[in-house]
């Protein structure tokens, strides 16, 4: 699995790590030249309790990079996460500038499907914002490039930060609503349908979460966190969503969202 996340804070470079630690191979951007610049020394800006050594762990191993182009690793990834800061505004209320910066270099540079996904602290209607953002950078250039834009909120304490995000109480995502078949391969789906048109009837008891693994004939086979392997109807609809621990084929959540 290729992470890209963007911004290198508290929430950017402790995910970015935490994922690296799982077996992702991440990438983590930031257009600060001179903080990019100092973790590619493994010199860390912040700090958190052995976040050093996993940076420095995960740097070694090459599961973990640090750029200042999204440009240049965008189409190299599957997900990317928006962890940009969201200073208040003027009236208080969070400026997503930032959040929406990134969506618009998504936008000019997009090449294949992608996932984006905010973990930014952001106010309710940012995710249809940021399909926006993106939507209208891809018209602008005249390309039709499927994406879809999900919600992974972050709540992690200083001091504690590794172990919330590596054994979290409960993980909330919330995502685009999309057939089987439309869904690539190795993805993480959960409120599967049993029965396309049936939203429903969702696939909670299988434990709400399946990995994509092959399309063959109208037919999906999922992987599902209980290990079990399960064939679908490719019409089958489901919610696209990618979090993390320690084993990616079964992925703990906590309840999930759905938005059609």
């Amino acid at each position: 699995m290729n992470i890209a996340i963007v911004g290198t804070g508290y929430v950017g470079l402790v995910s970015g790590a935490c994922f690296a630690d799982t077996g992702a191979n991440v990438t983590c951007v930031d257009v600060d030249a001179a903080k990019i610049e100092r973790l590619m020394k493994g010199d860390i800006p912040i700090y958190e309790p052995g976040l050093e050594d996993l940076v420095v762990k995960n740097v070694r191993a090459g599961r973990l990079k640090f750029t200042t182009s999204l440009a240049e690793v965008l189409n190299e990834q599957q997900i990317v996460f928006s962890a940009v800061g969201t200073p208040p505004d003027e009236d208080g209320s969070a400026d997503l500038k930032y959040v929406l910066q990134v969506a618009e270099t998504i936008g000019r540079h997009l090449n294949k499907y992608m996932v984006v996904v905010t973990k930014s602290t952001v106010p309710v209607g940012t995710a249809q914002k940021v399909n926006d953002a993106i939507q209208r950078e891809l018209d602008k250039r005249g390309v039709d490039v499927k994406f879809d834009v999900a919600s992974n909120p972050e709540f992690l304490k200083e001091g504690n930060a590794i172990k919330d995000f590596m054994s979290p109480d409960r993980v909330v995502t919330v995502g685009n609503c999309l057939p089987l078949s439309q869904i690539p391969l190795g993805l993480m789906v959960h409120c599967v349908e049993l029965v396309p048109g049936r939203g429903a009837k969702v696939a909670r008891s299988a434990g709400n979460e399946a990995q994509v693994m092959a399309r063959s004939g109208g037919k999906v086979t999922l992987k599902l966190a209980s290990g079990e392997v399960r064939i679908f109807d490719g019409r089958c609809r489901a919610t696209v969503g990618a979090v993390g621990n320690k084993d990616w084929g079964s992925i703990k959540l906590g309840k999930a969202g759905r938005k059609r």
